[in-house]
C-alpha cells in the first residue's frame, strides 16, 4: 500500500508572493494587459489561481479575454509545477 504526504506550503512555510507576481504579469502582459504590483497580487491571493486570476484581470471573469488569460496563466504555472512533481516522485520520502 503506498501511502503519501500532502503539504500545501504556499504562503505557510514558502513565501511564494513574487512567483505569484511574475505568473499573473506574464498572463495579464502576454495579452495586453498592463501588470499588476506585488501589493496588488497579494490582495488577490487566496481561494485559488482562478479567484486570484478573476481578481488580477480587469473585469474578471465578465472580460471576453478571461479564458485566453488563464489559459495563458496556467500554462506559465505548469511547468514549475510538472520539474517538482518529477522531484518529488524520484525522491524517496519517509513519514514518522
Amino acid at each position: 500500500m503506498k501511502k503519501a504526504v500532502i503539504f500545501d506550503l504556499d504562503g505557510t512555510l514558502l513565501n511564494t508572493l513574487d512567483d505569484l507576481a511574475a505568473s499573473v504579469n506574464f498572463a495579464l502582459e502576454s495579452n495586453g494587459y498592463s501588470p499588476r504590483t506585488i501589493d496588488e497580487v497579494r490582495q488577490f491571493v487566496g481561494n485559488g489561481i482562478r479567484l486570484l486570476m478573476c481578481r488580477a484581470l480587469p473585469g474578471g471573469e465578465d472580460n471576453a479575454d478571461f479564458s485566453k488569460v488563464f489559459e495563458s496563466l496556467l500554462g506559465f504555472v505548469n511547468d514549475p509545477i510538472d520539474e517538482a512533481n518529477i522531484l518529488i516522485t524520484e525522491s524517496k520520502i519517509s513519514v514518522l
